[in-house]
């Protein structure tokens, strides 16, 4: 599973960049709790719900250098989903616009559930689950 980024303006430390701790994919780290409907609504903005401890990052950037995924306006990031990476609030007058995409392995199929994220958020099409050979 990876993201890509596009950048649709500059993104830049100043200006609330993606943070990520370099290598931190290798390892596993657990959150508690669990999802609340509709999270996808305001996890973008905030996100309250699957995150880690204080202590899970505090030992995650004790073993990994946080860095900012930088690029200008256009620009392409790839990034392994379980990469840690979040990103602060932009304080400043230039925009930070960006499009998320989130491939998923076909063994990974999203499972049923009562209130599905829409279409356009999490795609469970069988037309786009179906291996390329």
């Amino acid at each position: 599973q990876y993201q890509r980024r596009v950048h649709g303006d500059d993104n830049r430390a100043w200006n609330g960049g993606l943070m990520v701790m370099e290598g931190s994919h290798r390892l596993f780290v657990g959150c508690a709790g669990t999802t609340p409907e509709a999270n996808w609504e305001a996890s973008l903005q905030q996100q309250r719900a699957g995150i880690p401890s204080q202590e899970a990052l505090t030992r995650l950037a004790e073993q990994y250098p946080i860095r900012y995924g930088e690029g200008g306006a256009g620009s392409v990031l790839f990034f392994d989903c379980n990469l840690m990476h979040g990103s602060h609030s932009n304080i400043s007058p230039f925009p930070r616009r960006n499009l998320y995409c989130v491939f998923n392995a076909v063994t990974n199929r999203l499972l049923p559930v009562a209130t599905p994220r829409p279409e356009h958020v999490a795609c469970r099409d069988p037309q786009w689950q179906t291996p390329i050979h």
